[in-house]
């Protein structure tokens, strides 16, 4: 009884990101722990995402994960201590960008757990990082069905599921039907979401003036108070390259300038991009100094992902507006 109570208090600190403190209550009695499966899964999960969170070095986050796939198999464990081992173990396999494996696992996660909306939703995501983009939309389909099936979804589960619709059919494109659904079923959850997906389908397809509109009536609704998903600097960056195409780069810069002083954007993660924009206009309006400048703020930035850096750092090299950089010679060295 003693031990239930310490697995079940040791789980709850783990979700919420106190993985010490979890590990600490596993600690007060490691000899039946060490006995009881729950508490072996639960340990080798706080280890992987203690690992993660930390981002540790590539060998022991592997480590990890064999930690985790051993403590998975352990037949005493429940269906639902064993789904939430494969959760933490598809992570895993995420993060050292495992993608067969991570799919595989996710794919077991949801045969043993085929209700809800977030298994199948996450499977999807997952279908879409290996190019599997009609298993991805029947995934998502699969979650939409259980949320019309149930009488109160998670807000945050459904939210997350309608803006993965959202991305995938406009990302792809050709199929305008899906992106039709996809649009409508967002708007009616959060049309701010669904304008600004609006505005990226028209910019897709080249068609400057609507996808202006489009954003432009995503930032008036979101400043007017409207809740959204989608960070207001996020749309921001849509208006001001929407604008670039239109030939328009000095509203562009305006746009992105407001931006930046705006009292509603979060710019933990977003602040990059608004700052990579505004080296292109610079670059695009002839003012490679400037240009030069920024990037040199975006090359020291510290606040991104490891991932989401590598992506800057790939657009910038292959950015023709930064061309000229190039030959002068001042173009930051981490993006050469």
């Amino acid at each position: 009884m003693v031990r239930n109570h310490l697995v079940s208090r040791s789980s709850e600190l783990l979700c919420v990101g106190q993985y010490g403190a979890a590990q600490r209550i596993l600690d007060m009695d490691p000899e039946g722990c060490a006995q009881d499966p729950r508490a072996a899964l639960l340990a080798a999960r706080i280890q992987a995402h203690k690992f993660l969170d930390e981002r540790a070095p590539d060998g022991d986050v592997r480590s990890a994960r064999e930690a985790l796939r051993s403590a998975i198999k352990d037949a005493g464990l429940s269906a639902e201590d064993r789904a939430e081992g494969l959760k933490s173990l598809a992570r895993v396999e995420g993060a050292i960008n495992d993608r067969a494996a991570e799919v595989q696992t996710l794919e077991e996660l949801c045969a043993l757990q085929p209700q809800g909306v977030y298994n199948p939703t996450i499977l999807g995501n997952a279908y879409r990082m290996t190019q599997r983009f009609e298993e991805a939309w029947s995934c998502y389909e699969t979650a939409w069905s259980e949320v019309k099936t149930q009488e109160s979804t998670d807000r945050q589960a459904l939210t997350t599921l309608l803006l993965n619709m959202a991305d995938l059919a406009v990302s792809q494109g050709s199929d305008r039907a899906k992106v039709g659904v996809a649009l409508d079923r967002l708007a009616e959850h959060d049309r701010i979401a669904a304008a600004h997906f609006r505005g990226q389908d028209h910019f897709r397809r080249g068609e400057w003036g609507a996808a202006i509109e489009a954003y432009n009536g995503a930032i008036r609704d979101s400043r007017q108070g409207a809740t959204t998903a989608i960070p207001e600097p996020h749309i921001v960056c849509g208006l001001a390259l929407a604008l670039r195409h239109a030939g328009k780069p000095e509203e562009a810069l305006t746009t992105l300038e407001q931006a930046m002083v705006s009292a509603r954007a979060p710019q933990t993660v977003i602040s990059p991009r608004v700052t990579l924009e505004r080296a292109i206009c610079h670059a695009v309006m002839g003012q490679v100094g400037r240009a030069a400048e920024l990037l040199d703020v975006l090359a020291h930035d510290t606040e991104s992902p490891p991932s989401l850096a590598a992506t800057y750092r790939e657009y910038v090299r292959n950015e023709p507006a930064f061309q000229r950089l190039r030959q002068e010679g001042t173009m930051p060295a981490v993006f050469v």
